[in-house]
């Protein structure tokens, strides 16, 4: 695949770059968030972390044809979007269903999650955005 010469690496490769550099513990919480947002089935709203990073992982290494590569990315880019934007704000917490509050208000109380949303924020704007986004689904598409 080609990749364009600004960016050192394609799109879904820097996620993982971005997720495999956070703690075991803070990407098992973000695995939980988000199968409990966007899973299809009702087990999914009570996956433990240890099994909902397997399930994510399982997810983010899956082939799959471009266009739903990117769309992939893109609900993963919400989706984490709205979490890291709920650990630095509050207003979420109350539309959460009380199983979830915990792990909600621990995101808040550790200066770690701070770090990851900017971090996250800045992966966002450089690589993750929709102009890169959709480079990449026409290399892939040209690649294909």
């Amino acid at each position: 695949m080609t990749v364009s010469p600004d960016l050192p690496l394609p799109p879904d490769a820097a996620f993982d770059a971005w997720f495999d550099g956070l703690s075991a513990d803070q990407r098992e919480r973000l695995s939980v968030f988000y199968h409990f947002m966007t899973g299809s089935t009702f087990d999914d709203f009570f996956l433990a972390g240890p099994a909902a990073l397997r399930r994510f992982e399982q997810l983010r290494a899956a082939p799959d044809f471009p266009l739903r590569r990117v769309a992939r990315l893109l609900q993963i880019r919400s989706t984490f979007s709205f979490i890291l934007l709920a650990a630095r704000e509050s207003k979420y917490l109350p539309q959460l269903p009380p199983s979830l509050l915990p792990l909600a208000s621990s995101l808040q109380a550790d200066p770690h999650w701070a770090q990851a949303g900017v971090s996250w924020q800045r992966l966002c704007d450089s690589v993750l955005n929709d102009e890169v986004l959709a480079d990449w689904l026409a290399t892939l598409h040209a690649d294909g």
